[in-house]
């Protein structure tokens, strides 16, 4: 579908927001381009090893397919959905418990072959976030035990020492490495978020729109930008009081987090304007906003007494594939300037109309009645005075 919004001028972003890719996203998308080197050097090193030192375990190339299987699964998704991240780490991780038990590798998890343990478990802790690095290291710490227990003359005592060598340590220190890498910096923080809702603002926006729209491209996804514009939050203010305006807008930014979910962001831009960037069509992005928000689209609120519904303007739209979120965003908020200068003309007009056909009326005067006059008449017969009343006219009846 085409865009019903040339975006023929480019508006410059701020000082704060036109600064390059930030660090956290750098890191971000260069520890995600590692991942499918992770499968391929497990593959790699299992098939030397089948090819060499093994080969009389012919089913090692099975595993080596495996691993292949799970790198050409992140090279084709690319996904930054945590959920799909440690879904692949586990699978590497099973197909190690099996390969280090039931595969008849020599020294089995702490042997040659601790590298489908080792190197899996290190990658995922330190690019995971924390629930789903504690699930990795966790199935980690479990395969190794249950591998020495499985092949046994180990005691407990070596075991855990072993253990902590070789693999809990070095998780531990990935962990916190990870987290540093990903904590980002205050003033940064400070600049680009909105200190009343904690959404990015349009710094922020434009900011991290940009790193998300290059990453999108990257995955040969649409990036779709809706900007809702609650025009009538001041008007609730005014009426309801600051506490229930503070209600309301809290809803705002509940209902538009959950719109912009793990992989979109979601942004302030203005004292009544929001804006959410979704990875993904337009089509699927109005019926999200449908499904989330109805339609017509609007914000509820349930009042004590009643309830409080604010319907906003909305303009979504996909970023082209030659355009940039700064040019898209200025094209939505004209768009957005032409839709409310309709509306005014619109309400206007009915007003006039309803003046029209309902002016007041000039209320007649009421028929003088005349006295008798106090000045003494020539005439000494009495004035009588009859009062005629108001006569309608009529046609003259034909002849």
């Amino acid at each position: 579908m085409k865009s019903q919004f040339e975006p023929t001028t480019v508006q410059q972003p701020d000082s704060v927001g036109g600064s390059a890719r930030s660090r956290v996203a750098r890191v971000a998308r260069a520890v995600h381009r590692i991942e499918p080197a992770v499968g391929v050097t497990v593959a790699l090193a299992t098939g030397w090893r089948a090819a060499t030192t093994n080969s009389e375990l012919p089913w090692l190339w099975l595993f080596c397919l495996f691993a292949l299987g799970i790198a050409c699964w992140a090279g084709w998704r690319r996904s930054v959905a945590q959920f799909e991240i440690a879904a692949r780490g586990l699978a590497l991780l099973a197909a190690g418990l099996l390969l280090h038990t039931y595969g008849g590798v020599p020294g089995g998890a702490a042997g040659v072959y601790f590298f489908w343990l080792g190197l899996p478990a290190l990658y995922y802790v330190f690019v995971l976030k924390a629930p789903y690095a504690s699930l990795i290291a966790v199935a980690a710490v479990a395969e190794f035990t249950l591998a020495a227990l499985w092949i046994g003359g180990d005691t407990l005592s070596s075991l855990a020492v072993q253990g902590a060598y070789l693999l809990i340590v070095p998780m531990l220190v990935a962990m916190k490495l990870g987290s540093l890498a990903r904590r980002r910096s205050p003033r940064a923080g400070d600049a680009r978020t909105d200190r009343s809702t904690a959404l990015y603002n349009r710094s922020g926006l434009l900011t991290h729109g940009r790193e998300l729209l290059a990453h999108c491209r990257a995955e040969r996804r649409e990036l779709t930008l809706a900007v809702f514009d609650c025009g009538d939050l001041l008007e609730a203010r005014s009426i309801y009081g600051n506490r229930t305006s503070r209600k309301l807008v809290d809803t705002i930014v509940r209902k538009l987090g959950l719109l912009a979910g793990g992989q979109g962001l979601a942004a302030r831009t203005g004292p009544t304007q929001f804006a959410v960037a979704m990875p993904m069509s337009r089509d699927k992005a109005v019926q999200a906003i449908e499904r989330l928000l109805g339609n017509p689209t609007r914000f509820e609120l349930e009042g004590s007494k009643s309830e409080i519904v604010l319907v906003p303007h909305v303009m979504v739209e996909v970023v082209p594939a030659a355009g940039t979120v700064e040019r898209m965003f200025a094209a939505l908020c004209r768009g957005l300037v032409r839709v409310q200068e309709e509306e005014r003309m619109r309400q206007r007009y009915l007003q006039r109309e309803r003046e029209r056909h309902s002016r007041p009326m000039l209320i007649a005067a009421e028929a003088p009645v005349a006295r008798p006059s106090r000045v003494p008449r020539l005439d000494p017969d009495p004035v009588v005075v009859h009062q005629i009343p108001n006569t309608i006219p009529m046609p003259l009846s034909a002849r």
